[in-house]
């Protein structure tokens, strides 16, 4: 088969690339293997005042995560008609609480604690933050990128041959295409020559729990832990970092931590245990622009926590790097 552009990997950067471009008139085809995406492990949090002060985060990462968070809001209006699907897209603020080992994270505003935490406080609320539901905004990308014409399919990418201009996967057949863009995640570098900075895979585990009629709607964080309540009562709890290899009793000392701060967590029914792997670089930003100069090699990785908050952003930078685009979110006059 052949195409303008080959994504090689569908989780959400992968797949709104591939949208986008569909959107704009190219032949696009995603590849990928969803059930692999940390995408569908994330609890969605838009957040980008915590995530700057994250001790990986470089310095001017937090520049990138307030703008992709400004673009956010136009590209979940563009994605909700596309799809016809809803996303459980809020930005309603975070509140950020003190527990009983360190104070809030970020400093905001004073708020109340919410009922059912034991803590004595002070709690704060970080406005304009909020959340998105990865599972839902992957459904809708998947009917989106459908409509607008383009194609998806599962398989994993053995070797680029860009010469010949063509992917050789795992099962022998090649796909033919002018241009690759490479958004795999964790197994991004392993598809590319040269000297790269290093990539490494940071695990993280949470637990999704029932609990409808959560005591509020915002996303609570503390310095460690999140509390991450859903519109259809579910509520995730998260978040360990772990080498890739698991660390043992990790995931039990985080729900440990979870009910001593919220007592009633304890005896809710568990619906899912989530195992992801983040993408983190040593540069402490992700990686985003043509591989070695060539414009045929486009790199989208490295987003470690923030894959969902930067998605809008990527999109934009990869249709910049492409270019004689129009700007998918906002202005619709041409890239420069």
């Amino acid at each position: 088969m052949s195409t303008d552009t080959l994504i090689i990997g569908d989780g959400l950067i992968g797949m709104a690339v591939g949208w986008a471009l569909a959107e704009a008139g190219q032949t696009v085809t995603v590849l990928g293997q969803s059930e692999m995406t940390g995408s569908l492990a994330a609890a969605g949090m838009l957040a980008p005042s915590f995530e700057a002060q994250h001790p990986r985060a470089a310095p001017g990462l937090a520049d990138l995560l307030y703008e992709s968070l400004t673009l956010w809001s136009g590209f979940h209006d563009r994605l909700v008609k596309a799809s016809g699907l809803t996303l459980d897209y809020r930005r309603e603020g975070i509140i950020a609480l003190a527990d009983r080992q360190a104070p809030p994270p970020v400093a905001g505003p004073p708020i109340a604690v919410p009922e059912g935490f034991a803590t004595l406080g002070p709690a704060c609320l970080i406005a304009d933050e909020g959340q998105v539901d990865p599972r839902r905004v992957h459904g809708a990308l998947a009917t989106a990128l459908a409509k607008a014409g383009g194609q998806r399919r599962g398989g994993r990418v053995e070797a680029l041959d860009l010469e010949a201009g063509a992917a050789l996967l795992s099962d022998g057949s090649r796909v033919s295409a002018a241009r690759f863009v490479i958004a795999a995640g964790v197994g991004s570098a392993a598809l590319l020559a040269g000297d790269l900075p290093k990539l490494t895979s940071v695990r993280g585990r949470a637990v999704l729990v029932e609990w409808p009629g959560f005591p509020t709607r915002h996303v609570v964080r503390t310095a460690d832990l999140y509390f991450c309540p859903k519109a259809d009562g579910r509520l995730y709890v998260g978040a360990t970092e772990e080498p890739a290899m698991a660390e043992e009793g990790a995931l039990a000392r985080l729900w440990e931590r979870a009910v001593a701060l919220l007592p009633d967590l304890e005896g809710r029914r568990i619906l899912a245990r989530f195992d992801g792997h983040r993408p983190a670089l040593a540069t402490g930003t992700p990686l985003i622009g043509l591989h070695g100069d060539d414009p045929r090699l486009i790199v989208a990785y490295g987003h470690d926590r923030n894959g969902i908050l930067l998605t809008p952003v990527t999109v934009e930078r990869v249709l910049r790097l492409i270019g004689g685009l129009p700007r998918f979110i906002g202005l619709e006059s041409p890239l420069e």
